[in-house]
């Protein structure tokens, strides 16, 4: 028996990427670029990867690359070696949409019928932004079921065979919903894409990607499969089941085409998630189009959010992508705090993404290079969330991150686009220590505010690194609060609305797994709120609704759509809860969770609604007067997604149920003019204004009030009769 011989070599190439594409020579820590080799070589032998190239970049350090494993028998991977990169080549297309977007070329919003001539199972509605975002519902012709048998075949069946997109787009079938009703990863959107960069310019869409990427990146070791000749040495591509595989193969890459045809080297794609992310290619306004996620498919435009596998509840988010062909493997990773770039690209064996990715995620998060004097933010104590308050005394985190004992350091701090303040903090803290410091306190004026705080000049010096220096918090200050009525239906250019705000028992998973604004199956206009099925397990997602003054509505009350369906062994809950006292005590008005708040048959599926899968909600707030807060709040049991729109808290329509502060048990109908009827048994009482006992039954669900004069009245009831709701009798 043959014995495996690893090969492994590592290279150091020190370069710094800038907006101009300028190269400046820095030094790349020795000790950390061999710790990321030795991770390479471990997970390549433990993961019987055939071969793997590897780059790291950072700001201040430059770019790492490191090799490992074999192209093919006794010939060792090398640093120049092009490997496929499949799926990562969809956010290359993306971003040439949006240069042509920001050309006047074409609209994101543009339909297919204005650009291609219609084809048999694709919607010609459908949008550019529903193809970048899998939000067209059009069939995957790569991974549907049909056509899985029919390309593992017709692929292999002629290697020279060159598929033009025609002839893909005539094998796919009916979509799997609407343009905009879902989510559903599917290259043949990539394809479509491709076509409409081809009739807005002229110009085919390879070319298009050298005029608007590769040639001003100088990525002169990227290229087209079966579109363009290889410009350099090529991995040999392997394949689990097939072993080794010979290149070229014009009709794996020509079915891969524009959804995953592009063959390039790690170091070529640092530079590229580098320069994009850091705006040297498109302008911020398309940055933030790009990276606009869906919090239910955690995708944006060729792109998808993730969040840091450090143990730091203050970190921010990453953007990644991956891709999988035959023979090749590809992942891409941007940390949005530290500015880095994490490329690791095989050449077969592969099939678990996190055994070869945390080992390199672990040696950039933990032994990240410290300098001697590093000082910054961590969190934000306060101001946070609501305040009724105009006086506020910030707090926050201080914390070490440098070599040194931190004697001290300039802590500077602002409200939305003032004049910092800055307090200088004098003490001891060791290495990796934090201290929470109280800073004066500030006058604020009513309304929503932006906090910033900074830190600086650590024991006098210069900052080490200034990524880790800053953080912000929005705050809301409810010193003049308006009155109601007030409606939201979320689709508004900003999310959370101004006004409202997101609170999380779950701060680092919060920055990841959180409500959010979703254009998919809105209930109507464009957007609704939501939250994804993932997240901690029992931690609290809240969405808190602006502080309101209902004093001058009559028998006001919430209303409000939600949809939801749940996953059988799983249980998400919906809790809505009402505080009159700034956010300090909280009162349930609705909850409901697992198999009583579906609203839609149990699914294992993610659940998208359709238009007669959301139910209505009304709740009485005839008990409470005065400054009131709403609260939602999803508590994860990792059900499914769940969505709520048309908020409103105005005069009671009368429409849908009331619900009591119990939690299960509903009033109905409120206003009557007769019966009033309980969801579940209970021992109930009847009292007018002054507390006289009217009424009296037990262990029932209703109560006749038709006797009684048109008024208001208190319904007690629940144990020791401690749940009252104010009835309207009309």
């Amino acid at each position: 028996m043959k014995t495996k011989k690893l090969l492994s070599t590592a290279i150091g190439i020190f370069l710094l990427f800038t907006s101009t594409q300028s190269v400046k020579a820095q030094i790349f820590n020795a000790t950390w670029g061999n710790q990321f080799q030795s991770a390479l070589d471990n997970a390549v032998f433990a993961n019987n990867i055939k071969g793997a190239s590897v780059s790291v970049y950072s700001p201040g350090q430059g770019l790492w690359t490191g090799v490992s494993g074999n192209s093919s028998f006794q010939v060792p991977i090398t640093t120049d070696m092009r490997f496929g990169i499949a799926s990562n080549t969809k956010l290359f297309i993306a971003t040439v949409m949006l240069k042509l977007q920001e050309e006047g070329i074409l609209s994101l919003n543009d339909s297919l019928e204005q650009w291609l001539p219609s084809f048999q199972y694709v919607n010609s509605t459908t949008t550019i932004r529903q193809l970048l975002s899998n939000q067209s519902g059009i069939y995957d012709y790569l991974n549907d079921d049909v056509n899985i048998a029919l390309w593992n075949d017709s692929i292999w069946a002629d290697t020279s065979r060159f598929w033009t997109s025609q002839e893909i787009l005539a094998t796919i079938g009916a979509p799997n919903f609407a343009p905009g009703m879902g989510y559903s990863y599917s290259n043949t959107n990539f394809i479509l894409a491709a076509m409409i960069i081809e009739s807005a310019t002229g110009n085919s869409w390879v070319q298009n990607l050298h005029t608007y990427i590769f040639d001003p990146l100088s990525m002169n070791s990227t290229f087209v499969g079966a579109f363009e000749a290889p410009n350099g040495p090529v991995a040999h591509l392997w394949d689990i089941n097939l072993g080794e595989l010979s290149y070229p193969m014009t009709s794996l890459y020509s079915t891969s085409t524009a959804a995953g045809g592009i063959l390039s080297t790690s170091s070529d794609m640092a530079q590229w998630y580098s320069a994009l992310f850091s705006g040297a290619i498109i302008s911020e306004a398309s940055l933030q189009e790009m990276t606009n996620i869906d919090p239910l498919s955690r995708y944006g435009l060729g792109i998808s959010k993730s969040y840091h596998l450090d143990d730091d509840p203050t970190t921010t988010k990453a953007y990644c992508h991956s891709g999988s062909m035959f023979g090749y493997q590809s992942f891409m990773w941007y940390d949005v705090r530290t500015k880095s770039v994490i490329c690791v690209l095989t050449n077969g064996g592969w099939d678990d993404y996190n055994a070869l990715l945390i080992p390199f995620y672990s040696v950039f998060y933990n032994q990240y290079p410290l300098q001697a004097n590093d000082a910054g933010i961590s969190l934000i104590e306060g101001p946070i969330g609501n305040d009724c308050s105009a006086s506020e005394t910030p707090s926050v985190t201080l914390k070490n991150y440098g070599n040194n004992v931190l004697n001290s350091v300039s802590i500077n701090y602002k409200i939305d686009g003032g004049v910092p303040a800055v307090y200088n903090w004098v003490g001891t803290l060791g290495i990796g220590s934090q201290v929470v410091v109280t800073l004066p306190s500030i006058i604020l004026a009513s309304g929503s505010h932006v906090f910033t705080c900074y830190s600086s000049m650590p024991n006098g010096a210069s900052d080490g690194y200034i990524y880790n220096d800053t953080i912000k918090s929005d705050f809301i200050v409810n010193t003049a609060v308006p009155f109601a009525p007030l409606t939201e239906n979320f689709d508004g250019a900003v999310f959370p609305p101004t006004g409202w705000s997101l609170n999380s028992s779950s701060l680092d998973e919060s920055l990841f797994y959180d409500w959010g604004q979703t254009a998919i199956a809105p209930f109507n206009g464009s957007y609704s709120a939501a939250i994804g099925n993932a997240g901690y397990f029992g931690a609290n997602y809240d969405l808190d609704m602006p502080m309101i003054n209902i004093s001058g509505v009559s028998n006001p009350a919430l209303e409000f759509e939600y949809a939801y369906t749940y996953q059988p062994g799983y249980y998400d809950s919906l809790r809505v809860s009402i505080s009159s006292d700034c956010g300090i005590s909280w009162q349930s008005l609705f909850y409901k969770g697992g198999y009583s708040l579906k609203t839609a048959p149990a699914t294992y599926n993610y659940f998208y609604p359709t238009a007669t899968q959301w139910k209505h909600e009304t709740i009485s707030l005839a008990a409470y007067t005065g400054e009131v807060m709403i609260r939602f709040r999803k508590i994860c049991g990792w059900g499914n997604n769940l969505y709520i729109d048309n908020v409103s808290i105005d005069q009671s329509t009368g429409i849908g149920t009331i619900a009591s502060n119990e939690p299960g048990i509903k009033i109905y109908p409120n206003p009557t003019t007769g019966t009033i009827y309980l969801s579940e048994l209970a021992n109930i009482t009847l009292s007018d204004l002054s507390g006289k006992l009217l009424l009296e039954e037990k262990n029932t669900n209703q109560l006749d009030i038709s006797g009684l004069p048109a008024g208001m009245y208190f319904l007690h009831f629940g144990e020791n009769n401690n749940q009252i709701v104010k009835v309207i009798k009309e």
